[in-house]
């Protein structure tokens, strides 16, 4: 029997242009599209079969990703891939990924090229204090550390061993949080360097003496900033990441203070992090998940968001509004 594969993307004021030539070259690899979008101002709309929109009244983060993930593998998806909103699914990824996976399970992602910065990213091997660094050897597959969670394709059997992103993280670092847990669970993470998928890293980019840096907002700064602190002080990671992460922090502290357009902001962003940080972020397994999806009779979905996690919403806006 030939696996169900389902493409999983999350949105929130897309790009309706590239969200809907991302979906359509996704459907040529997928059996079906499921979009959890995040209460944007105008919500996608698509007249395409097996392409179904989940409006969600309020933005719950990653936390639509995992209630979509759940109902997909519940409806009888055999693998799920997640797409951001502006990813160009490489032709051929699902097929070779589904292949390869018969032979090695893991968790399977491509490279990135990154349309802001004009740059292919490829991954070091394993081992190294990796993201998005070039390495030029690489023939077909390599196992490495972590991959950026768009692209990534993960089993019902994997899914089932990790369990769900973590979702007080909301949105940034949950992808490198759910790779480090993975390969503690002894699951590999594998990175196709021959399928390349178009994606964009960031608003943008800073210059800063030739370099192109990617941007973000303060509040997604703020999101990255506490996640990875988390990690870096709590996370069950090696000695060496824990190091190269904090350094890594520190200096963007300073790119984002001094050459963004929103130095104080970026600057609040990063204080409001160091002492927001706790072990609940990382320690804490949430009981129940946060949204759940149920189906109904007429085959709409409804979308339950639990009360405790709209409290620690309110909490989030508010030091959104603090650094905006």
């Amino acid at each position: 029997m030939k696996p169900i594969v389902v493409a999983v993307y999350l949105s929130y004021n897309p790009d309706h242009s590239l969200l809907e030539r991302s979906v359509r070259l996704a459907r040529e690899q997928v059996n079906t599209v499921y979009i959890y979008d995040n209460a944007s101002s105008v919500a996608p709309q698509f007249d395409m079969s097996n392409v179904h929109v989940i409006r969600s009244p309020h933005n719950v983060g990653v936390c639509g990703l995992n209630a979509v993930i759940d109902f997909a593998f519940e409806e009888g998806a055999h693998f799920i891939v997640i797409m951001d909103q502006d990813s160009e699914l490489p032709d051929g990824f699902i097929q070779r990924s589904i292949e390869k996976y018969t032979e090695v399970p893991a968790i399977y992602a491509p490279s990135i090229y990154d349309r802001e910065r004009l740059i292919t990213s490829e991954y070091n091997p394993e081992g190294v204090a990796s993201e998005c660094r070039i390495y030029r050897n690489a023939t077909e597959y390599a196992s490495v550390d972590f991959v950026v969670g768009s692209g990534m394709i993960i089993s019902k059997r994997i899914w089932s061993i990790i369990g769900s992103m973590r979702e007080r993280f909301f949105l940034d670092c949950v992808d490198v949080d759910y790779c480090l847990r993975a390969k503690s669970q002894g699951v590999q993470i594998m990175v196709d360097h021959q399928a390349v998928m178009k994606h964009s890293i960031g608003n943008g980019y800073l210059s800063v003496f030739g370099k192109k840096v990617s941007n973000h907002s303060p509040f997604r700064h703020f999101l990255y900033y506490r996640n990875l602190l988390a990690l870096a002080f709590y996370g069950e990671v090696p000695l060496y990441w824990r190091f190269a992460k904090v350094i890594k922090i520190l200096a963007q502290v300073v790119i984002y203070s001094l050459f963004s357009g929103e130095r104080l902001q970026n600057a609040a962003a990063f204080f409001i992090a160091f002492f927001g940080v706790n072990k609940k972020l990382v320690l804490k397994r949430e009981d129940e998940p946060a949204v759940c999806l149920e189906r109904r009779e007429c085959g709409g979905v409804v979308v339950d968001i639990k009360s405790t996690y709209k409290e620690y919403l309110s909490g989030l806006n508010e030091v959104k509004d603090r650094i905006s």
